[in-house]
């Protein structure tokens, strides 16, 4: 593979990395909302997710790294990876830590690692995390932003053994 010519490099640096990590996060949940994905939607998904996640290493805050790994983690829980899964709830969970991010993403950051679990058929460690999470719901001020963290540990419980 031939390297990069100084103009592709130039180009590079003019990218507006905050605007093209946006667009390729938005460009991902098109598929991860899609319950009618190809295999070609997947290999699309993850690489608006990755692409996502560099951008955002370029130029985003620790709550960025922690949305961006996030979104990483839930993409690789859908196509049945766990260890990348937990890999990246982990790294989301440490960043909402460090950026002192707040009840949301921090909850958010458990989620993952509670979907990692299942997906990875540790339904003990998820129902921790969705402990975790929950937690972390009740110190969310927004009645919005509590709800969606709600609902989605809701899914998860939904489809743990034992669930009502």
């Amino acid at each position: 593979m031939p390297s990069p010519t100084r103009s592709a490099v130039s180009t590079m640096a003019e990218v507006d990395w905050k605007a093209a990590a946006v667009a390729l996060f938005n460009e991902a949940w098109t598929y991860i909302d899609r319950d009618d994905r190809t295999a070609d939607d997947d290999r699309s998904m993850l690489a608006a997710t990755l692409g996502s996640l560099a951008c955002w290493r370029k130029v985003g805050t620790q709550k960025n790294f922690s949305i961006s790994d996030w979104q990483a983690s839930r993409v690789y829980a859908l196509l049945g990876d766990a260890p990348l899964a937990r890999y990246y709830g982990e790294s989301a969970l440490e960043h909402a830590k460090t950026g002192q991010a707040g009840p949301f993403y921090t909850g958010f950051a458990y989620e993952a690692l509670a979907r990692a679990a299942a997906v990875e058929g540790n339904h003990s460690l998820a129902r921790t995390h969705i402990a975790a999470a929950t937690a972390l719901a009740g110190k969310i001020r927004s009645e919005e932003d509590r709800a969606l963290l709600d609902a989605a540990l809701g899914e998860i419980e939904a489809r743990l053994p034992g669930a009502s």
